[in-house]
């Protein structure tokens, strides 16, 4: 029998929710998780039965208790937390994002709990014959200094998302996927961020991301809290969700800027040595970070930008992008442009590699033309973010050609592919330089 106090906490748990769209996404998780994982990852993420029910069931009639019974169903999301990865992670990651908000308003990291889900579990086994006197809370000190958990000087890696969409890994993979709906990007202790993709065009696989969310776990030891930020088509803003633009210490912080208002944010967390871009190109939105090589293996991280999309979800733009004129006219009878006149426009936007090949495909397939600029950004940032490694990538990219071009014709472009414009190289430097003064001096 579930106590009154059981149901009001149950009541004011669902009323979060329902503050962060959780109706929304709960009606919309079934769809997402067709479009987006395996049937069987799907069904093995059983939040509500494994972990909410539980928590639900527990009788928590005082302070103590229900900070020990949200204790233990952190521990239960923690303990599944592989097995909800995918798009059936967007209930998992919101429910596991809010159990920390109702810790924090109940005080618990005020209260001395046992570290162990048996000690905590024997809490509930207790009968209240004499009544339990709860312990003394302790006061928490102040946190002063931020620890820097990784040094300006480590390897970093580097991720990029942009187009229909077009995905560049930490491992320098290179696909273009369909991941409609809600799937998350990085996720690890430190970090989460998920993007939304939404399909463009009718009786098409063609999606784009309209919104992103990122969320910085807090971190005790750097003086962090929790906070989130949004990013939504129309609306880019320049602070978190509570308003405020930095959490941590003056000494090393994690930050919001406005590199260039309406248009890209930049978010450093110092911390963890990572940094962040979100930019806005007509209604859609790309995304950049640059984070240390030890976060982003497959042992400490996960999501798209560490695993790569799933292989059901790889779109071959290669091979669109090999078909002659009259092949591409049987595959897209509704395409509103050539094959030459999409290259054409490409190469007026200056942007050659990877960044050429994922706009003519994003041309092609939807006929937007904004989606030149979102290339155009795209190599820009990613320039900034990882100068070395786009020039590298820029010099051994082939662009991909018509299977019937002549063996002269496929020189000729391959050479032209593998050695970027002294432009490009110039825009490097330049961009490398400012993004070290805006390191020194902000």
């Amino acid at each position: 029998m579930v106590s009154n106090t059981g149901t009001i906490l149950a009541c004011e748990f669902l009323l979060l929710l329902i503050c962060v769209d959780f109706i929304q996404v709960t009606i919309a998780f079934p769809a997402l998780a067709e479009q987006g994982g395996s049937k069987k990852s799907n069904s093995s993420c059983q939040v509500q039965p494994k972990c909410t029910d539980p928590y639900v069931q527990r009788e928590a009639d005082t302070a103590f208790k229900l900070c020990a019974s949200l204790k233990l169903y952190k521990l239960c999301l923690d303990r599944i937390r592989k097995q909800c990865r995918g798009s059936g992670g967007i209930y998992y990651n919101t429910v596991r994002t809010l159990v920390p908000v109702l810790m924090r308003n109940h005080k618990c990291d005020n209260v001395t709990l046992p570290e162990k889900e048996k000690g905590l579990l024997n809490i509930f086994k207790k009968r209240q014959m004499q009544g339990n006197i709860p312990p003394k809370p302790t006061v928490k000190p102040k946190c002063t200094r931020t620890k820097r958990l990784y040094s300006k000087s480590e390897e970093k890696k580097y991720c990029g998302l942009f187009g229909d969409p077009h995905l560049r890994t930490f491992e320098d993979a290179k696909q273009t996927c369909v991941v409609e709906g809600a799937w998350p990007l990085v996720e690890n202790h430190f970090l989460i961020v998920q993007v939304t993709n939404v399909p463009l065009v009718d009786g098409s696989s063609a999606t784009a991301t309209n919104k992103i969310t990122v969320i910085i776990q807090e971190n005790k030891d750097s003086c962090v809290q929790q906070k989130i930020y949004k990013a939504k088509s129309g609306a880019l803003p320049a602070a978190f969700d509570d308003g405020t633009s930095t959490t941590g210490t003056s000494e090393c912080s994690v930050r919001i800027l406005e590199v260039e208002k309406n248009s890209l944010i930049h978010i450093r967390l110092c911390h963890i040595g990572t940094d962040i871009y979100v930019r806005q190109v007509s209604q859609y939105l790309t995304f950049h970070i640059r984070m240390p090589h030890a976060l982003t293996s497959e042992d400490f991280s996960m999501g798209l930008c560490v695993n790569g999309c799933p292989k059901q979800q790889i779109i071959d733009y290669r091979e669109l992008l090999s078909f002659t004129e009259r092949r591409l006219a049987k595959v897209l009878p509704r395409k509103k442009i050539t094959r030459r006149e999409a290259k054409k426009k490409c190469q007026d936007s200056n942007v050659t590699g990877f960044y050429l090949d994922s706009c003519m495909f994003d041309l092609l397939t939807t006929g937007g033309s904004n989606f030149t600029l979102a290339a155009r950004s795209a190599l820009d940032d990613a320039f900034v973010m990882d100068p070395v490694g786009t020039v590298k990538d820029l010099r051994n990219y082939n662009v991909t050609i018509p299977k019937d071009a002549s063996e002269t014709e496929t020189k000729q472009k391959h050479s032209s592919a593998s050695s970027p414009s002294f432009c490009l190289v110039s825009h490097c430097l330049i961009a490398s330089l400012w993004f070290v003064l805006l390191h020194r001096f902000i």
